[in-house]
């Protein structure tokens, strides 16, 4: 990925203020300290990862103005994109837009992102300042961890989290010792757990007490009971005991009653009841005598009235010849009010017709019938023949037009070529202007030429007497060595002598070699210069003749250019307008169908054929609707027709010949037919009524007649005079009942309901037998209440015991302590469980990636610390178990981190992070901010550093910010690079 320009709405003391990044090179922000570097920094990061909405306002202009703004982003995936994000919309969401016009949200600049955070891209491709200080404030025994870690993953926490962990860890649990948590945690609950079970053997004791105090319960309750059982008994023997004389008295009028009702059978109050009942019958047979009367009489006058009144059948007949009178006469009205409108529509349809003068007659509309297309297909011929006499006068407007545009575009042309030179000329006067020109090129090479002449004979005197002076030492050592040799009869010193004498040669010759070839190239591009010359104001005047040529050729290459559209132009309109001829004829070849099919559309103009189908099709309807005012009339005069036969038939049946129409007799004979039948009607249902009544009467009567019938079958008895001596015997028996009644009430005042029906059943009990009953349930209840007394004593001693002992609450307390603690001793061991869990997996984190990155991470660090460093430390190693990391001086010796100096840590510290940045950007590349981060570096290690960005540049972008002049000079010299200042 790579940023290739940005424009900051308002961020911080930045306002409107567009960047460009389209480089290849190192992007180099220059600037005093507060000029906004960090700020700008800050807002690329804002775009591409966003702030939280209180950040965001820490970056509100302090002149006002919306916060945010857009950057155009480019991967090899998708191509440039721009994102915009500001404060106030979206929440601070960023909005992608593509080149294809889509737009995107937050989660697609994410994935571009390969799902990265602020702070981890912050750790792999940023750093700054800051973080060199870090490592100065660093003692010399966390430096080589540090470091480590960020060779690792670009951030410093892994050792801080790591010492944290086995901080924790120690603080938790140990296995020997007191004063981790967990160990003294566990002594506690030791301890209380001693405590407890002391106290549980102290609980059985507890619990014997408790089931003693259940079973004393129980008893008591026993007891407590069999008191209210005996206390009962003893209310009702006493109760016995006053009771015993009324018992005694009722007893005895029970006997006598039942010695009365031997054989004697009467009803209750028979002797009232049957004088009530022959009271209410008496007046009911007197009226049925009456009704009785009345309907003789109503049956006689009706078989009179039944002689009167006609057959049913010719009743019939009349009712419906009166029903058909109100039709008959309606139809009679319809059939003139028809006649009058038949005349009236005929008259509309042939004044219609004459007014069109199509030739039509009333026979000729009755042959015409119109489908539901046709209007629809005149008005489209209609519509079609207007559009093409439109288009044709367009076309043939147009035509002229064209033509018209041709013929100025020919007048144009002529005048352009009268202006124009012949090719000849043209070519020639050309051909002159390049010559001259030529000639000038020549004469600068020749000058340039000379001056290398002049160079390079200045250095070839140098090159010669260096080649000399060689030649004379090569030869004199050569020699030297030689004779040396010779001397010594050492052969190797002979053959190095020899050697170096021809060394000397060889050079000397390949000296004067190479100038004799540099002559001869010289004395070759030395070439005459063209012998023409032509003042200056006929060269002007030549070229200002050329440039108008050239404008009257592009001017004519236009116009005919011009001329091909206008051909292209005419052709189309031709084409059309023979299209619109096919169009005609085949528009009129419909028109010649109507016409075919209607002959009267012969003398009709085309655009009245809609006109004439509204004319035609209201004649049409106002024909239809003739012709069913015919029909409706032919149905109304057959049914008056038969109305008048029918009442004719009937007339002649009544003896009425010489009548024709005699319709008011029809009514006085309905009327008369009414009357009768009312009146017979009235006599059925005064007859009906009659016979309901006696019904009612009988109905009424009968339950008197049997309920005296009953009262006589209860007595036994057949007639009245057995009825009432049978009554007198049963007033005695009532008497004796009474009293009875009277001495059961007293003892039910007394005794319990249920002993009632028992007196008259059994023998009154003794009272001597009684009182020796009362005496033995009083002895029981007092033996029973003495032992309730010894029970309840025992009962209250023992909750006096239990008392005591459920009053101390140590017991409870100490597992309830027993139980917090242990709770708390799960929760420390699950701390301390996560602990350990998160130390194991940051180990083994550390170790796949010491095993998988690390090596090519230091490979890269161990090249770029070679460059910073002039090549004095040559290798950097990984560490080995317990051991930090291990730089190799030239000279071979060995150096643990902590032991480097300031300078030198800070350098390894860089190449880490280049080396990281890059092995990470072959999979996720990404842009590479530096923010000052080279203060600390003098010139000489800076421009170093200056390079090797300049060589990652070219693979990963880079974004450099910085307030040292002399780095801004330098990228200023560097070919590709730019510096924008702030």
């Amino acid at each position: 990925m790579r940023i290739l320009s940005a424009h900051i709405y308002g961020f911080g003391k930045l306002q409107n203020y567009e960047m460009n990044f389209q480089v290849d090179s190192i992007v180099v922000f220059a600037g005093d300290n507060e000029s906004g570097k960090s700020t700008l920094r800050q807002f690329l990061l804002f775009m591409l990862f966003g702030l939280a909405p209180k950040q965001r306002e820490a970056f509100r202009p302090k002149t006002g103005g919306e916060i945010g703004g857009k950057v155009t982003l480019s991967t090899e995936k998708d191509g440039d994109f721009v994102v915009e994000r500001l404060h106030d919309r979206n929440n601070g969401q960023a909005v992608c837009f593509l080149p294809n016009g889509e737009s995107k949200d937050e989660s697609w600049l994410k994935d571009r992102l390969f799902g990265m955070t602020r702070e981890t891209f912050q750790s792999i491709f940023s750093f700054d300042s800051n973080d060199l200080s870090y490592l100065h404030s660093l003692h010399a025994s966390e430096l080589g961890d540090v470091l480590l870690n960020i060779g690792m993953t670009g951030m410093d926490k892994i050792a801080t989290i790591e010492r944290k962990l086995d901080n924790e860890l120690s603080q938790r649990f140990r296995p020997q010792g007191k004063k981790p948590e967990i160990n003294d945690q566990l002594h506690r609950v030791d301890q209380l757990y001693r405590k407890l079970l002391t106290m549980e053997q102290e609980e059985v004791s507890y619990r014997d007490k408790k089931v003693t105090l259940q079973t004393v319960s129980d008893e008591l309750e026993r007891y407590k009971n069999e008191v209210d059982t005996l206390q009962k008994q003893k209310i009702q023997v006493e109760k016995e005991i006053q009771t015993n004389p009324l018992m005694v008295e009722a007893y005895n009028q029970s006997k006598q009653f039942e010695k009365l009702q031997i054989g004697h059978k009467f009803p209750e109050d028979g002797l009232l009841r049957y004088q009530t009942l022959k009271d209410k019958l008496l007046p009911l047979k007197s009226e049925e005598a009456l009704v009785l009367d009345n309907l003789k009489k109503y049956q006689s006058e009706l078989h009179a009235v039944y002689d009167q009144i006609v057959s049913e059948e010719e009743n019939k007949e009349i009712q419906t010849l009166l029903e058909q009178q109100a039709a008959y006469q309606q139809q009679q009205q319809s059939h003139q009010a028809q006649q009058r409108e038949v005349r009236a529509i005929k008259g509309e349809i042939v004044a219609e017709i004459e007014k069109l003068q199509i030739g039509l007659r009333l026979q000729d509309l009755e042959h015409i019938s119109f489908p539901f297309h046709i209007e629809d297909t005149w008005n489209q011929i209609r519509i079609e023949k207007d559009q093409w006499n439109g288009e044709v006068e367009k076309i043939d407007q147009e035509l002229m037009e064209v033509k018209q545009d041709f013929r100025e575009l020919e007048d144009q042309k002529r005048v352009c070529r009268s202006q124009m030179m012949d090719e000849h000329t043209y070519y020639e006067l050309e051909a002159k202007l390049a010559q001259a020109r030529e000639a000038d090129n020549d004469r600068l090479r020749n000058q340039l030429q000379l001056d290398q002449r002049t160079e390079w004979n200045a250095r070839r005197v140098k090159q010669l007497k260096l080649s000399s002076v060689i030649l004379m030492i090569s030869c004199l050592f050569g020699i030297g060595l030689a004779i040396y040799g010779v001397m010594i009869d050492n052969y190797s010193l002979l053959m190095l002598g020899t050697l170096l004498a021809v060394v000397g040669i060889v050079q000397r010759f390949w000296t004067t070699h190479t100038h004799r070839l540099m002559r001869e190239y010289l004395s070759d591009t030395n070439n005459q210069s063209t012998d023409i010359h032509i003042d200056a104001d006929e060269r002007l005047n030549s070229e200002r003749a050329i440039e108008v040529q050239k404008k009257l050729r592009d001017q004519l290459a236009s116009l005919q250019s011009k001329g091909k559209d206008l051909q292209a132009k005419l052709l189309k309109l031709e084409e059309r307008r023979n299209f619109l001829l096919e169009k005609q004829e085949q528009l009129q070849r419909k028109v010649n169908e109507q016409k075919r099919i209607y002959p009267f559309l012969e003398s009709v103009a085309i655009e009245y054929w809609p006109t004439l189908y509204h004319r035609l099709s209201n004649a049409l309807d106002k024909l239809k609707k003739y012709n069913q005012i015919i029909a409706e009339m032919t149905e109304l005069e057959f049914s008056i027709n038969n109305y008048e036969i029918q009442l004719q038939a009937f007339l002649v049946k009544r003896n009425r010949e010489g009548v024709s129409i005699d319709i008011p007799y029809l009514h006085e004979l309905a009327d008369q037919q009414l009357k009768l039948k009312s009146t017979s009607e009235q006599y059925q249902q005064w007859i009906v009524q009659s016979e309901e009544h006696r019904r009612q009467l009988a109905k009424k009567m009968l339950p008197y007649q049997q309920e005296i019938e009953k009262l006589w079958k209860i007595a036994a008895v057949e007639n009245e005079e057995d009825f009432l001596k049978k009554g007198n015997q049963n007033k005695e028996l009532d008497l004796v009942s009474e009293k009875y009644k009277s001495t059961s009430d007293q003892v039910k005042n007394i005794l319990p309901e249920a002993a009632i029906g028992e007196i008259p059943m059994m023998q009154p009990r003794d009272g001597w037998e009684l009182e020796q009953q009362l005496n033995g349930i009083t002895e029981l209840i007092d033996d029973i209440t003495q032992r309730i007394e010894v029970r309840r004593e025992q009962k209250a001693n023992i909750r006096a015991e239990l008392g005591k002992m459920e009053s101390s609450e140590d017991y409870s307390i100490l597992r309830h302590r027993l139980q917090i603690e242990k709770d708390q001793l799960r929760q420390q061991v699950k701390d301390w469980a996560i602990y350990q869990v998160a130390k194991g997996l940051l180990v083994e984190t550390k170790q796949q990636f010491q095993q998988k990155y690390l090596p090519r991470v230091l490979e890269q660090t161990t090249h770029y610390f070679r460059i910073l460093t002039n090549e004095n430390y040559r290798f950097v190693f990984p560490p080995q178990e317990g051991e930090s990391l291990l730089v190799e001086h030239a000279t071979g010796t060995r150096f643990e981190v902590k032991e480097l100096s300031q300078g030198t840590s800070d350098q390894l510290y860089v190449a880490l992070r280049l080396a990281l940045s890059e092995i990470s950007s072959a999979t996720h590349a990404m842009p590479f901010f530096i923010d000052d981060a080279f203060v600390h570096f003098d010139e000489k290690r800076a421009k170093i550093m200056l390079d090797i960005l300049s060589s990652i540049a070219r693979k990963q972008q880079i974004i450099l910010f910085t307030c040292q002049p002399f780095i801004k000079e330098y990228v200023n010299r560097m070919e590709a690079s730019v510096v924008e200042k702030i």
